[in-house]
Parts: C-alpha cells; structure tokens; sequence
C-alpha cells in the first residue's frame, strides 16, 4: 500500500507552515469495534500528523501499508516507525484487521512487544505510531544454543502474556521479531498485529480466509479448520528450530501437514536433549497434545540452562534499584491525572539504558512469566530484602503528601509494565523543572504556555484513547482548582497539580528557571544527574549490610 501523496520526505518543517488542525469534515472516524472497557474506547486523533512528525524515508512494505521512518518535529526528537494503510485500497475484511491492530497493539504492555505509541487518520490513510527498532531482525544472525534459549525464554514470556488476554498472533516469524537496537544486550520486540485476533476464553477462532506466512503456520490453520491460541506454540517450534540450525523444517504444504521433522544436518549433532524434547513437543501436529505456553516455560531445556541471579544480588549491584522500587509503593497515591502524564513521558522521554535497567528489575520480580505482577509481589520483595520497616515509613509519607489528589485514587492490584516504568520514574519527574516542561510539552503542543481540557483530551486521542464523558470530567475535577477563571492552566498551575510543590520547591522559582541561559539548564541537568541526596546515598548504605544478609532468597528468570 502505498502512502499519502501529502507526505513529504524531502521538505522541513522550517520551509513550510504546517497546521496542527485539519479540515476536520472530510475525515471520515473508523467505527472502532466496541471493547468491554466503557470508560475507555479507540480512536484515532484527527490532527495532522505531519504537524507532529517528520517523514524521512520509507523502511518497509506489507501486505496491508508501507512503514516509515519519522523524526519528531519537537522534543525529544526521537526517531519513530510509522506503518501508513491506505484506506482507499483496502476491502471491508482487511479493514479488520487494521482497526484490530490498533485496538490490540494499544492494549499489549509488555518488554518484548513492540509499544504502540499513537495513531491518526485523514481523509486518505490510517498512521500507526510504534518505537522504532535498530538492530534488524532474527533472520540476520546465527545463535548458538544458549543464544537460542535466550531468546525463546523471551518469546515464550511475551505470547504467554499475549494468550493471559486472549489474544492470537497468527504470524510469528522472524521477519516480525526485531532487536530494540544493534547491541549485545538488546531486547527483542514481538511486532505487526495485523493479523491478530482476540478470541473469548475457550472459543476457537473461526476460518475465514488463509492468514500468516505458509512456512510458520499450524496444520490446523492451513487446513482452514478452527484452531486456538496453540497455534502460535507451533510457529515458536518453527523459529526455534530455524534459529538452531538456520534451515526451515518445511518447505511444502504437505511437510506442515505431516508435521515430521528432520534433523539430518550434521550442526544437530551438537544440539542438546532437552531442545530436541521441546521442538518435537512445540511441532506436533495434533494441537491438543501440543506442548502450551505455561508447559513450555517450565521445560527443563530452560530450568537447566537459566541464569539464577537473586534480586538481593541484582540490586547489591545497582544498589538505587532498591531506592526506586521503595519509591514506587508511591505511585498508588497519585492522582488519575499524574499518571496519564507519568506514561506518556516515560514513552517518550524514558531512554533505552535507563528502561533495561528498569526491565531487569520488572522482570525480577514477576516471578510467574505473567508480563505483569501485582502489589503483593512487590510487598514480599521489600519484606523479603528486609525493608518493610522503610516501606511503612515510605507508606506514612505517601498518605501525608498525597492531600487532595488521594481521593480520587483507584487502586489496582496488578501493575503493567509501562505503570512500572511511570512509578519508578514518578518522583524524578516532579522533582526536575526541565523534565516537567518536556512533559508540560506534550499537551501544550502549540506552545501556548496554557493548556485546557480540550487538549488534555487531544493529547489522549493521539495515544487512540477516548475517554467516556463521565471519566474525563473525574479526571477534570482531580485537577479543576490549578484551572484559572477561563479554564487554562499555565505552567506553573500544572507543576503544583502533579506534586512540585510537595517537593520542598517554592513556585516562584519556576519562574525564576525559565530566564536561566540554555547553558546554565544543561549545568544545573548535569549536576543533578551526577549527584544525590544525603538521605538517598544513606538510604542506599544503610540497606548494603542488609542485602548482603539476605541473598538467595528470590530467583529471577533470566539474566535481563
């Protein structure tokens, strides 16, 4: 599919005036499938994305759009990938499948799945706005058997936390496993849910229409009968056993259907018991005796072969983990308002250096392969490390600070990646005058020094969230007294709203910062960035002598 002639690769914005408005008449909404959630429904913001992006040259071609590289026009200037599907060119079947990879790509929080970032629509295209990826993908490189490992563990831990949701792949392959970037530790990313379908618990998915690629699907879908979520266990077994001898086990559609697998290459002479046990159980045709997700994590291939770094160790090394895993517990006491803001900065702002050592310590804990973990596993933790005294007193400070915003507070057991990341970072955000205005930014797109409740709104429809009427007016009332007489909201009002002044920082400094040189911000950054708090540098001492007590009390699954 080809892109909108609108798009230009070749002028800057400074070369033209680009309106963020469009001729908003003759942009036709998609009527989005309904989801159980009524507070919240997809959307597709009607702005005009060459406002916000920056189009530099196409990077990829699918069955259904074409795949951008973009830069953002305004801070932080990352790079993006943006798929373009052509709503002139596609019949009512695939339109489907688009409105069906927005909907579950916004919905999947998890480490090794592509993040979903923002979507929009014209009169011509769709725009979907994912992270983009630098290192290539697994059809690039040869591994060796442990690499092997690593890898499926990831995969194995990223569609287990895809079927907890009831959601099917239906094209995993190599081509649609990227690395985040091209290095030795890189994660790998899970993307294009074009094809993916959320089936309610125990219900087949019904055939339609061959969906996938030939060589990676499941018997039972090439034969158009119905299949479930064990589908995707079979085209995992076809990557494990491309990625260990670097040859498909089938080329024709009778090899699938026979589903018997050769191992006459003389590299599986070198390939363990336990991966040959695995494969056979991943690739059997009979899906009902088809290894599942859950089995497969526990296989011995992996319990053998894994690395058992305690937490107590992870965090010896990185003693701050501790610091900001206590800080978390925080994160249930701020307002609705304070975490939309924290999850849209730390999409954005959160760097990829910062996020691993974040992910490490995410994964550490969620101890069931889940991709999510609840508020008692943490608590255990602490308890565990012997910090549930500090956790108290850490609790006491929350429920002092939180005044007005703990009202309105709605507590949920289980936390999602991306909620990890927000609380970890939460503290930091309200304490930095210059990490506040790129997150004050993100809603003041205009650079209007004010912001209302029409572009809080709009900044939640770029991300395909459209609140119902009755959750945005609370989300409005946690916030309605940092308004002014005319319903805006300057810097300075949005600074108190999300805790600044609850930081020990008197408002007129904000004031007092914004005559300070570029110079003089990127000095005060670095001093910031290099230096702690006494009662952080002790907090961190004080608790060494207590981990060095306590190691080999929790197992994490693997090394990141």
């Amino acid at each position: 599919m080809g892109c909108s002639s609108s798009i230009s690769t070749e002028v800057s914005s400074s070369e033209k005036k680009i309106k963020r408005i469009q001729n908003q008449k003759v942009i036709k909404q998609l009527s989005w499938d309904k989801n159980s959630n009524q507070d919240e429904t997809t959307i597709a913001s009607i702005e005009n994305i060459e406002f916000f992006y920056e189009f530099i040259k196409q990077i990829g071609q699918g069955q259904f759009g074409s795949v951008f590289l973009a830069k953002r026009r305004k801070q932080p200037f990352d790079e993006v990938a943006i798929k373009i599907i052509n709503l002139n060119q596609i019949k009512k079947i695939p339109l489907q499948y688009i409105k069906r990879e927005v909907q579950i790509s916004k919905s999947l929080d998890h480490p090794n799945i592509i993040k979903f970032q923002e979507t929009y629509i014209d009169k011509k295209n769709i725009y979907i706005v994912m992270e983009y990826c630098t290192g290539g993908n697994l059809s690039q490189k040869q591994f060796s058997e442990q690499e092997v490992l690593n890898i499926m563990k990831k995969l194995l831990y990223a569609v287990n936390y895809m079927h907890k949701r009831n959601i099917i792949h239906r094209d995993l392959k190599l081509e649609n496993i990227l690395y985040e970037r091209d290095s030795p530790d890189s994660e790998i990313k899970i993307i294009d849910f074009g094809l993916s379908k959320q089936v309610p618990k125990e219900q087949k998915a019904r055939r339609h229409s061959i969906v996938g690629s030939e060589t990676y699907m499941a018997p039972e879908v090439l034969s158009s009968k119905n299949y479930d979520k064990s589908c995707d266990v079979w085209s995992l077994g076809v990557i494990m056993y491309r990625l260990l001898s670097g040859e498909l086990p089938f080329k024709q559609r009778q090899q699938i259907l026979d589903g018997l697998l050769i191992f006459k290459s003389p590299i599986w002479s070198s390939v363990s018991r336990d991966a040959f046990d695995l494969l056979k159980k991943m690739v059997n045709v009979y899906p009902q005796y088809r290894i599942t997700i859950d089995q497969a994590l526990k296989h011995s291939w992996f319990q053998q072969r894994r690395s058992t770094v305690q937490i107590s160790q992870l965090i010896q090394l990185q003693p701050g983990h501790l610091l900001v895993l206590n800080k978390f517990q925080l994160y249930d006491h701020f307002s609705q308002f304070k975490k939309e803001i924290l999850q849209m900065y730390v999409k954005r702002y959160v760097s990829k250096d910062q996020e691993l050592n974040y992910r490490k310590l995410f994964k550490s804990i969620d101890s069931e392969n889940k991709g999510i973990m609840t508020k008692q596993q943490i608590d255990e933790t602490l308890q565990k490390l012997g910090i549930d005294k500090q956790q108290q007193e850490v609790n006491k400070t929350a429920q002092n600070n939180s005044q007005n915003q703990i009202n309105n507070v709605q507590v949920d057991d289980t936390v999602e990646y991306s909620e990890f990341l927000a609380g970890c970072v939460g503290q930091d955000l309200v304490s930095s005058l210059d990490k506040l205005k790129n997150a004050f930014g993100l809603i003041d797109v205009d650079s209007k020094s004010k912001i209302t409740q029409q572009d809080i709104e709009a900044a939640l429809q770029r991300e395909g969230r459209q609140f119902s009427k009755e959750k945005l007016q609370s989300l409005i009332e946690e916030i309605d007294t940092y308004f002014d007489a005319e319903k805006k909201m300057d810097f300075q009002g949005f600074c108190a709203c999300l805790g600044f002044n609850q930081q020990g920082k008197q408002t007129k400094k904000i004031n007092q910062q914004d005559q300070i040189n570029e110079s003089d911000e990127e000095e005060d950054s670095d001093e910031s960035e290099n230096s702690k708090s006494v009662s952080e540098k002790s907090y961190i001492e004080d608790n060494k002598n207590i981990l060095q007590k306590k190691s080999g009390q929790i197992e994490t699954n693997d090394k990141n």
